[in-house]
């Protein structure tokens, strides 16, 4: 468990940092460009979203939950996977030239330029995706850390310089390359796969490309499940409200992309390792699902109480139709990625046709509900609420589906997480008495959020001190002094 725990250490500090960079960049992104800018690039990450999924085939993942018997045969998985990796992500760089140039003459030349430089991407990826999986299968994360890293630093960086030279929402794509290059340079120079060509094996063939299809199948279903709202949104509503609902959206996904995002691979990898063993599997997981709900549950209620204070002083008074999106799509995370620890168990149990089927009814589902609202109404927000109930409902019944493979308890799991309903109305009635008070706004602010730190840690230190301990005690060793200290 010590490799875990030093993996997950490594990714969230990682991510912590990249991502605090990516914000703060963000913020000055959002000063010196316009809506209609983050529009376009939503119109873009939607086409290249589109096109890209056909690359979402699961030949690494194969990789990653396939128990090898002997090096010969990963050495063959790894040469097969490789090549069809080539060969998938060069038809699709192709593809999406094509696409670009019929964007640029029928919808937009700047989403169709956009395109031409998002490509480059699909091409990274070729040497980056094996060698990524094979430090991922050896728990070894510190690489894909330092890479996520530089990645993340170097892109904003050019992202500012590109915006204040005039480029525009071209920017976006711009910086996102060259902080791709950057990724796969470092992940190179850690763990360099050299393809045999010559290698082949029609059974161990078939078996990925059996396992890639489901995954293919449940891609293009997550795709359009994912994209749906904002699909129909950009088809139906001008380009500033798609603006105004991307980054409130893209925003309040910021809390939940430090702590968790980064962690994703590690519980797929640790799944798949210990699938054999589902009632120990199912304790970690449900002790991570705790843990991310008592540290990022302050977070969530600050940020929606203080919402409009923060965007006025962060992002400006232009942001303002976004504030309450912001809220909303704030809750609706927090309470979905209370569901996150146990996402990737029909992957690692080897079922991404289960997946894809549940994936594909949700996307119906989403298609005609959604349908339905922009027929009877034009209400932006009408149309959040039918998405965020829908996408609610199906994240709970995967994780239903999920905890009944793994023969244990969703009740359990829900019955493990009630304290966060009453530790909920602690931080409102602070901030609340907090708000109350007659002082300046920016001493509010700040006495609010230390008051809120403090609560937490009394909270959890002296009255939830067992289930806290426990909690911790999958991520920190038992020789870790703060740990030791709750005893």
């Amino acid at each position: 468990m010590s490799g875990t725990k030093k993996s997950a250490k490594h990714l969230f500090v990682g991510s912590l940092f990249s991502k605090a960079i990516s914000f703060v960049g963000t913020i000055f992104l959002a000063r010196i460009l316009y809506p209609e800018d983050f529009g376009y690039l939503l119109s873009a990450m939607i086409i290249a979203g589109f096109i890209q999924m056909f690359g979402n085939v699961g030949f690494e993942n194969f990789y990653l939950q396939e128990k090898t018997t002997s090096k010969e045969q990963e050495e063959k998985i790894l040469h097969i996977t490789f090549k069809l990796r080539m060969l998938v992500n060069l038809a699709l760089f192709v593809l999406q030239w094509i696409i670009s140039y019929i964007t640029e003459i029928y919808y937009s030349p700047i989403v169709g330029q956009m395109l031409r430089v998002f490509s480059f991407n699909i091409v990274l990826m070729i040497p980056v995706q094996i060698n990524m999986y094979v430090l991922r299968k050896k728990l070894n994360y510190k690489p894909e850390v330092y890479a996520n890293v530089s990645r993340d630093i170097i892109s904003t960086i050019m992202k500012l310089i590109f915006a204040m030279s005039g480029f525009g929402a071209l920017s976006f794509a711009i910086g996102a390359v060259i902080g791709n290059i950057a990724r796969t340079l470092v992940i190179l120079r850690f763990q360099s796969f050299l393809p045999d060509f010559s290698i082949k094996d029609k059974q161990i063939f078939e078996k990925i490309f059996f396992f890639g299809k489901h995954s293919f199948i449940g891609g293009i279903a997550t795709y359009f499940t994912n994209q749906i709202d904002k699909i129909l949104l950009g088809s139906f509503f001008p380009a500033s409200i798609v603006g105004y609902y991307y980054f409130a959206e893209s925003q309040s996904k910021t809390v939940f992309t430090y702590f968790l995002a980064p962690q994703s691979s590690l519980i797929l990898s640790y799944s798949a390792k210990y699938k054999d063993n589902p009632k120990y599997l199912f304790n970690v997981l449900k002790n991570i699902g705790y843990l991310i709900g008592i540290f990022t549950l302050p977070v969530v209620v600050y940020l929606s109480f203080y919402s409009n204070e923060i965007f006025h002083i962060v992002f400006g008074q232009k942001w303002d139709q976004s504030i309450y999106i912001f809220k909303c799509f704030l809750i609706y995370y927090f309470i979905t990625e209370l569901t996150f620890p146990f996402s990737p168990l029909l992957t690692a149990f080897g079922l991404p046709s289960v997946a894809a089927k549940l994936v594909s009814i949700r996307f119906v589902v989403l298609a005609i509900a959604l349908s339905t609202t922009i027929m009877i109404t034009n209400n932006i927000l009408y149309y959040l609420y039918v998405f965020i109930f829908i996408s609610f409902i199906f994240s709970w019944i995967k994780l239903y589906i999920g905890l009944n493979i793994m023969k244990q308890s969703s009740y359990e799991y829900l019955l493990f997480l009630k304290n966060l309903i009453p530790i909920t109305f602690v931080y409102v009635g602070v901030l609340y008495l907090i708000d109350s008070l007659s002082i300046d706004l920016s001493y509010k602010l700040i006495f609010g959020l230390v008051c809120i730190i403090i609560s937490s840690l009394v909270i959890h230190i002296v009255f939830l001190k067992k289930q806290f301990r426990s909690a911790l005690s999958f991520i920190l060793s038992s020789s870790n002094k703060f740990l030791q200290r709750l005893n």
